[in-house]
């Protein structure tokens, strides 16, 4: 389940846009992903079920963030992938 959500990239582009940014709405991803909104909602759906995002809800939006294992695992990745291609 990780390296398929690894693997999707609109699902990555999510995930590295929570962990840039923090918290952002489904409109806010809709611009990122760049797809209608019944996707977003599929890949949001995906990630909360894999535990990757979680979800809270203030007023009528729904905010998602990563889970904070998800964040640790993301940034070590980003780390990594940094320092690979700097010694190519």
């Amino acid at each position: 389940m990780l390296f398929g959500n690894l693997a999707n990239e609109n699902k990555f582009k999510i995930m590295r846009y929570l962990l840039r940014f923090n918290t952002a709405t489904p409109t806010e991803l809709k611009q990122i992903v760049k797809t209608d909104e019944t996707l977003i909602s599929h890949y949001l759906n995906d990630l909360k079920k894999a535990k990757f995002i979680k979800c809270k809800k203030e007023g009528r939006n729904n905010i998602y963030s990563l889970n904070p294992k998800m964040r640790t695992l993301l940034t070590t990745l980003e780390i990594s992938l940094s320092n690979y291609k700097e010694k190519i």
